[in-house]
This record gives C-alpha cells, structure tokens and sequence, in this order.
C-alpha cells in the first residue's frame, strides 16, 4: 500500500500521534513563506524519499501494535464467555 506523508499525518493524528507541521514549497520563495507561515524563521529541509521512509516505519510500528492489541483482545474473548449487550 502506498501512502502519501499528507495522509500518514492525518491517520497518525487522528490517534493522536504528535506529526509535524510542514508544507509543500516548488522554489526558495514558497520555501521562505511556508516557513514564515508555520512560524519559524527558517525550515528543515528533508528529501521527500528520506521522509516517506520514516513516516513508512512510524506507521508500520503503530500497525504492528495495533495488531498485536486487536489478537490479544481476540484471544481474551475466547477465553472468556462475554456475549455484548444489544
């Protein structure tokens, strides 16, 4: 599955995960005003493919936690005779 940082950033937020705040600029000037926008004097800079890595290994930690709640809570409804109420 490919995912876009945007949408990591959203998903990641939505769980409350803290995601930084960013923007895309295509020359030095855009550059300057979305980091004036963001409130800073000055950005960092990162390689989109260096980036997209990260984010790839952040999701894929809270994916893999994620997994590993939902088969511990399977396994404990197995072994306990809950019926939900409804």
């Amino acid at each position: 599955m490919d995912i876009h940082e945007y949408q990591a950033k959203e998903i990641l937020s939505g769980y409350g995960v803290p995601v930084g705040v960013g923007g895309l600029a295509y020359s030095p000037e855009q550059a300057a005003y979305r980091a004036q926008e963001i409130g800073g004097k000055s950005g960092l800079l990162k390689r989109k493919s260096i980036l997209a890595h990260v984010v790839k290994q952040v999701v894929l930690k809270y994916v893999k936690a994620a997994k590993r709640f939902l088969e511990q809570l399977k396994n404990y409804s197995e072994k306990t005779d809950y019926t939900p109420n409804r």
